[in-house]
């Protein structure tokens, strides 16, 4: 190739891996994917070269083909593998070797390095010295070497900033010669820098699920329509136990000592997606890596914000759910459930649930505040006689049906919608979460609007300090603002009959 004697010895540069480590992954310079073309002529590739008195040449880069019919090669667009600034642009090299495109990069760390493309005609306009380019973008196609070799792409990474040296040849001597440089230790070895091209390989991280149970482990292929190998690897107590290829099976029948806990993890490999790992997980006989626990989880300061709900409003309950004694170094992980009690029992029968939150407890004494809005329901909702609040504790706890784990909280009276409280007077509806607050922002005045007589207005700053308070009645429907300071205000409204609050925000503006 390029007209010189090869003499057949292939040794690939096995010491520049180290270099290769600093440089990102790059993409695939070539339309399609890996697969898609063969190597005519490797990275570290040696050979002796007759016009330089037989000294010996490596070669730099790594030579790409279509497989079968290297005309075919022809054509082919080449796409940036890494983002940077042309520093050398040759549209017809003189030589015959046709253009070169040379770009500089910065990774992530401020570290420069080079990529090089040769062999390359058909340039898009955007394609010149000084331009800049992102990753991915079109820089060519391959053109016709027209019988000085066979067709390809040459392609090429080394470290540092751009080198007019190693611009020209695609080979470099062992050692300094014949107008060249010896061959530098920071070029690298191309075929290790490509990242994975398909999205679900990202990191190993978002590889293989893996799940345990007592006998077979299992997981899932990276992608659906490719086919990967596998080899399983599993640690106990950091000794390895089992590393084994199993091919394209996606399953594995273990045995695991009983008490045991074991870490799994799955190498998955395509030929042109490379090679990545899951990250190590943990399994044992069971199936869970906690062993059940004595720990007592309990209930504390449970409360509910009226005791006279109405139907369909949002009622607030809240409740303090602690873990007493257990393991300090773990983390236990339940759920507090909120709802409505025909009686006062621990059948599920007499219970209905309306919302759940989760907790997050460190073992030994440890607490975690939950609270939510709960909807009332809006038929036959005189049949609930009591608030109640349970916790479920972590699957693994022995505590399962403490009476510590529930809280019943006797409704005093359902409030109808049609009557206020302590009157038979017929009324509209009033449901205090339906308050408008306009304008807003506003200048002088703000006007509330599904506001009633009796209610409590107080307004406060950002910083919760009382500005004004004061019942409300509709011959002072506005409520005069001019002499607050310009910011974000919030309105406390409160009926005293029915114990229910909301809070609005409004802005206070000058003209």
């Amino acid at each position: 190739m390029k007209k010189i004697l090869l003499f057949g010895l292939l040794s690939i540069m096995l010491n520049n891996t180290t270099y290769a480590a600093k440089i990102p992954a790059l993409g695939f310079p070539l339309e399609g994917e890996r697969c898609d073309y063969q190597v005519v002529l490797n990275y570290g590739v040696n050979w002796r070269w007759k016009k330089c008195g037989n000294q010996w040449y490596t070669h730099a880069g790594v030579d790409y083909q279509v497989p079968g019919d290297a005309r075919k090669t022809v054509g082919k667009k080449v796409y940036a593998a890494y983002g940077g600034v042309i520093k050398k642009f040759i549209r017809e090299e003189s030589t015959g070797w046709r253009g070169l495109v040379v770009i500089e990069s910065v990774d992530s760390r401020g570290q420069k390095f080079c990529h090089v493309y040769w062999h390359l005609g058909n340039f898009p306009r955007h394609i010149k010295q000084r331009a800049k380019v992102v990753k991915g973008q079109y820089l060519g196609k391959i053109a016709s070497l027209r019988g000085k070799s066979t067709d390809h792409l040459h392609f090429a990474v080394y470290n540092g900033v751009y080198d007019e040296r190693y611009t020209f040849k695609g080979a470099l001597p062992k050692r300094a010669g014949c107008g060249l440089p010896k061959f530098p230790g920071k070029f690298v070895n191309p075929n290790v820098l490509f990242g994975n091209p398909e999205s679900y390989i990202q990191s190993p991280a978002n590889g293989a699920k893996i799940t345990g149970n007592n006998v077979i482990i299992k997981w899932n292929s990276p992608s659906s329509n490719k086919r990967y190998v596998y080899r399983i690897q599993i640690k106990n107590r950091n000794r390895l136990v089992v590393n084994k290829y199993v091919g394209y099976s996606r399953s594995y029948n273990f045995s695991p000592k009983s008490g045991e806990t074991y870490e799994v993890r799955i190498k998955h490999f395509h030929p042109c997606y490379g090679v990545s790992y899951t990250p190590y997980r943990k399994f044992s006989k069971t199936g869970r890596t906690n062993n059940s626990t004595n720990a007592n989880f309990y209930l504390s300061n449970s409360k509910v914000q009226t005791l006279y709900p109405k139907r369909g409003s949002r009622v607030k309950m809240s409740t303090t759910a602690c873990v007493r004694d257990g393991s300090q170094s773990q983390r236990y992980r339940g759920k507090v459930k909120y709802g409505l009690a025909t009686r006062k029992s621990y059948s599920s029968r007499y219970h209905t649930w309306l919302d759940t939150d989760s907790y997050s407890l460190r073992g030994s004494r440890d607490c975690d505040n939950e609270s939510d809005y709960v909807r009332m329901p809006t038929s036959n909702y005189t049949k609930y006689k009591y608030f109640v609040i349970k916790l479920d504790p972590p699957s693994n706890s022995k505590d399962r049906r403490s009476a510590d784990n529930w809280k019943f909280i006797k409704i005093k009276r359902w409030k109808k919608s049609n009557q206020t409280e302590g009157s038979l007077s017929q009324i509209v509806e009033h449901d205090i979460d339906q308050i408008l607050v306009y304008p807003n922002p506003a200048q002088q005045f703000i006007r509330l609007k599904n506001i009633r007589d009796g209610d409590v207005i107080e307004i406060f700053n950002i910083q919760g300090i009382k500005t004004t308070g004061y019942n409300y009645n509709k011959s002072k429907s506005a409520v005069d603002i001019s002499q607050l300071q310009d910011g974000v205000y919030l309105v406390h409204i409160y009926n005293k009959l029915s114990g229910e609050r909301t809070t609005k925000k409004f802005t206070k503006i000058s003209k």
